[in-house]
């Protein structure tokens, strides 16, 4: 988000050397196309509120040029753009989390993930501005007070003209830094995929903090039913879980990564259950969409038979026959899931069953 003020820093730099106007609207026509590319170009959608602000402050400056009786000052223009920039920023850090919240809430906004991203990134962008920036003021104000306002030329070009592009230059490095400290020390981090109502993942968010977030974002989820002669393994949920703790359910569940392919999750789901189990290939069954208060979820149903039940002796549950799980539905004893996708595996395990008599 901090490169957004590169159109600024080039404004800045190209008016020490070039005229004022000039230099303004060669950083607002940079800005404005910047601006355009980012929001056509970006895969994900993740808007540059940063750039999106410069641009529209150059271009202010730009039509301010064609007023006669505006005149912007040659010697201190660096810092007049600065302290232009941060205003708007100040304001919008103050009312942060209204900012955050507009997209955060909007449950009707097709590509809500990528604008949560994008303010949150704005935030801790213009957090770092606003420190150098006040630092920036510190030091104007101590050299003022000790001078009595009688800088010397050299003071005033460091200070009006050196400081306020090195300002912006400042906080793209150290963001910069921050990002790739960030990114060292999650590499080991689990993302989950967000995803639209299609199933197209638009995100992602810290597996840690899913539950947080409730039904905010759409997680995929690929479930897996052993069945095993007629009969369901299940499994009481661990502690561990994030709904429906203690509940029965399948063992076979896993969200989907970030950048994971669903025969990937499948496959590796299955490596964890049965790493020893090489000829087991679980089969496509239903694809659907639950969501509730606590949850929003697109989920991937697979079969799979199990013919050998040595397999299952490892795993933590017991197999259960249609009738003993039929005794127990709508009591709150099984996961939402799993009373949701009853009836579709009753009538398969029918259908085998009849078929196999035959």
């Amino acid at each position: 988000m901090s490169l957004g003020f590169m159109p600024v820093i080039l404004s800045c730099i190209l008016s020490e050397f070039i005229p004022i106007n000039l230099a303004i609207y060669i950083g607002t026509g940079i800005g404005l196309l910047a601006s355009v590319l980012s929001h056509y170009h970006t895969k994900l959608q993740i808007p540059n509120f940063i750039l999106y602000i410069s641009a529209s402050i150059l271009a202010i400056y730009s039509v301010l040029t064609f007023i006669p009786s505006i005149h912007l000052p040659a010697e201190r223009f660096s810092f007049l753009l600065e302290v232009s920039i941060v205003i708007p920023f100040l304001i919008l850090y103050i009312f942060r989390n209204k900012f955050i919240g507009v997209y955060q809430y909007n449950m009707a906004q097709k590509n809500r993930c990528s604008l949560v991203q994008g303010a949150e990134s704005t935030i801790i962008a213009i957090r770092v501005l606003l420190i150098f920036t006040t630092l920036h003021i510190i030091i104007i104000a101590i050299a003022e007070l000790i001078t009595w306002g009688q800088l010397g030329e050299t003071g005033i070009l460091v200070l009006y003209h050196v400081l306020p592009p090195l300002v912006f230059v400042g906080s793209i490095l150290f963001n910069q830094y921050g990002l790739n400290y960030f990114n060292r020390m999650m590499s080991h981090t689990r993302y989950i995929a967000v995803v639209d109502a299609k199933g197209n993942v638009i995100g992602k968010v810290l597996k840690v903090d899913a539950y947080q977030y409730k039904n905010l974002y759409t997680n995929v989820v690929i479930r897996i039913i052993p069945i095993s002669n007629g009969m369901i393994f299940l499994s009481e949920r661990g502690p561990r879980a994030i709904l429906e703790k203690g509940k029965v359910d399948t063992p076979l569940e896993t969200f989907l990564n970030f950048k994971e392919s669903i025969q990937e999750a499948v496959n590796r789901l299955m490596t964890t259950k049965f790493p020893s189990a090489n000829n087991l290939e679980p089969t496509f069954a239903l694809k659907y969409s639950i969501k509730n208060q606590e949850t929003s979820r697109l989920v991937y149903l697979f079969l799979i038979d199990i013919t050998d039940d040595s397999l299952l002796y490892d795993c933590t549950g017991k197999l259960w026959t249609l009738p003993q799980i039929e005794q127990n539905l709508n009591m709150n004893y099984f996961s939402t899931c799993l009373e949701n996708e009853y009836e579709l595996l009753k009538d398969i395990i029918d259908t085998r069953e009849k078929y196999r008599g035959s």
